[in-house]
């Protein structure tokens, strides 16, 4: 279960909430194949050419790996993806939620499997040029310059500072 608070530790719901889970691939011969079930979700995001099966269960909705991968395949920067690793990835959204529930597994198998997630949609969020105009108060020049500059919903940056502030609060072991 994943749950939101605000900083003083009062559940929190928010409007609208993305999160990527990355990498689902599978060991050799359909072994050890990544799977994610999503339970009350608005909306899925997969890239046009998926290679994530989906299907409903009763739990909710389910996302298997369907293509052998490796621990070199896998991403290194959330937000510049190759197009194998946007293949592989799956954005689930959720509107008006304190909290859903995950589930994270694999078929039965050998191969180590790990699971990769952040709190942004890797699909959606992108790179893109901005031409930034600035006028002169005294002068009537104009100039223009060319940046890049990464969109990044606010909400990601909020739910950062709270993960990371109540992992200081978990105990170690």
């Amino acid at each position: 279960r994943f749950s939101i608070f605000d900083m003083d530790e009062k559940p929190l719901t928010v409007k609208f909430f993305r999160i990527t889970f990355y990498d689902l691939d599978e060991g050799p011969h359909h072994t050890s194949r990544e799977y994610i079930i999503a339970d009350g979700m608005h909306s899925e995001d997969t890239a046009k050419d998926t290679q994530v099966e989906e299907k409903k269960v009763h739990e909710g909705e389910k996302f298997m790996a369907s293509e052998v991968g490796s621990g070199a395949d896998n991403p290194h920067i959330s937000t510049k993806l190759t197009d194998e690793q946007e293949e592989r990835s799956v954005v689930l959204e959720f509107k008006d939620i304190h909290h859903f529930d995950t589930t994270l597994g694999s078929t039965k198998g050998h191969s180590p499997r790990n699971f990769a997630f952040a709190l942004h949609s890797a699909l959606a969020c992108h790179q893109v040029k901005l031409a930034i105009t600035t006028t002169a108060t005294t002068t009537t020049a104009t100039t223009t310059e060319s940046g890049t500059t990464a969109l990044a919903p606010f909400l990601w940056i909020q739910a950062i500072a709270m993960a990371a502030a109540a992992a200081a609060r978990w105990p170690s072991f």
